[in-house]
This record gives C-alpha cells, structure tokens and sequence, in this order.
C-alpha cells in the first residue's frame, strides 16, 4: 500500500499526538469523559496504559477483548472517568454480563480491572479485582459505582 505526502503527514501527527499523551503519562485528561469519548483523538479505553492494565490484569484474552468492545457500546452504560485519590476509574454494565470497571493511576502506571459476572442468575454478583493476571480481592455486591466505592475496595 501506498500512502500519499498528505496521507503520511496526517498518520504521522496521530502517531506523534498518539505518542505524546501515551509518554505523558497524565491520564487526568479523561475525567468527565466516557470511556468512549475521544479527547484529543484517543479515547480512554483505547490508551496504551489502560489496554495494558487490561492485558496485565486480565488472564483470558477473550475476556479481554470482550471488556473492549463493551465499554465501548453505548448499551453498557458507562459511567464519566472519574478520580478518587490517584486513581482514574469508570464503571459501566450490561444485561446478561453483569458490571466491570477499570482504575488506572492517574499517571498510568498500574491498575486494576474489577469483574462481576453474571451467574445463576445472581442479580448483584460480587466483584472480582484483577492485577497482574491473578484474581486478587473481592468486591462484595458487585464492582465500586462511586468514588466511595472505589475508595472502599482499595482500603485494604
């Protein structure tokens, strides 16, 4: 495949725009935003860090890709990134799934992901923590949907 000057000029700026928030590191500037939203042309769950804390903290791929796809379908219902502490967080859920959600660091460093699964038709399934692709806490009730939840699943 070819690409024209003009072609080559724009994919390298995304590149280079791509790049800089990657490096940045300031995960702030999605606070407000669903995980969807693109702010300066990438949107939250497509950024490096947050696809690595998936990819780290998620043992099965095809989990994996399904948390990608369902945060970004406007059916799930994700909640606006926001802060608690040093963590960026969003909470999102769909029927038949249950709830996930994904805190990365605001300077996107590390993270968690948080999974409830529907089973047996268990309304509010607790949540289960993943880091570094082992379940490492309970979420009693479901994955956090507040700052007070959150704040709650990172006190111990």
């Amino acid at each position: 495949m070819t690409l024209t000057r003009s072609a080559m000029i724009a994919f390298s700026a995304a590149l280079l725009s791509t790049a800089a928030l990657a490096e940045g590191g300031d995960m702030r500037p999605w606070i407000g935003h669903v995980p969807s939203e693109p702010v300066e042309g990438m949107a939250f769950i497509d950024h490096p860090a947050v696809l690595a804390v998936l990819d780290q903290a998620v043992p099965d791929e095809g989990l994996r890709q399904q948390l990608r796809v369902l945060s970004r379908a406007r059916e799930s219902n994700a909640s606006a990134v926001f802060e608690e502490g040093d963590k960026l967080y969003f909470h999102a859920g769909l029927a038949g799934f249950a709830a996930w959600g994904i805190s990365v660091s605001a300077d996107g460093q590390d993270g968690a992901v948080c999974i409830a699964r529907a089973v047996d038709g268990k309304p509010w399934p607790d949540g289960t923590w993943f880091v570094d692709g082992a379940a490492v806490s309970l979420s009693p009730g479901g994955c956090p949907t507040d700052a007070a939840g959150l704040r709650a699943a990172f006190a111990n």
